[in-house]
């Protein structure tokens, strides 16, 4: 009897100690964000790509066309 006073005396202190300061919930979402370092990676590629695309443009297609002869009107021969 008396060993489990004594363990729950000690969980109790580490349960005290444990979270002593209290956050919201938009503040733990900003600090897991902000951590996460997957995230920064993927913050960091769409950056990349909106700069890349900036740089591109689409050439179009080359047409050649040739026109010879009398092409107003009817040939004759």
């Amino acid at each position: 009897m008396r060993t489990i006073a004594i363990i729950l005396f000690n969980l109790s202190s580490l349960i005290v100690f444990a979270q002593s300061d209290k956050l919201t919930l938009d503040q733990t979402l900003g600090v897991a964000l902000r951590n996460n370092k997957g995230i920064q990676a993927a913050s960091y590629e769409v950056e990349y790509q909106k700069q890349l695309k900036k740089t591109s443009f689409d050439l179009p297609k080359t047409d050649i066309t040739l026109m010879r002869g009398q092409y107003n009107s009817y040939a004759k021969k």
